[in-house]
């Protein structure tokens, strides 16, 4: 959690709302996984089936 707190710290420099939003998303995305463990895509470069990658924002 500390490393989100430095990125959150980074971007609220330029703009505290982005920073708090990207926060929220994050937390909102996190508190699917106990439900949803599977959530997510895989992270092909690794071959371990249950290491996923969730993105915050995706266009």
């Amino acid at each position: 959690m500390e490393e989100l707190d430095d990125i959150a710290n980074y971007i609220s420099k330029d703009s505290p709302k982005y920073a708090l939003i990207l926060v929220k998303q994050i937390y909102e995305m996190i508190s699917h996984l106990e439900e949803f463990p599977k959530f997510g895509r895989k992270v092909t470069e690794y071959n371990d089936p249950n290491l996923r990658e969730i993105l915050a924002f995706e266009k």
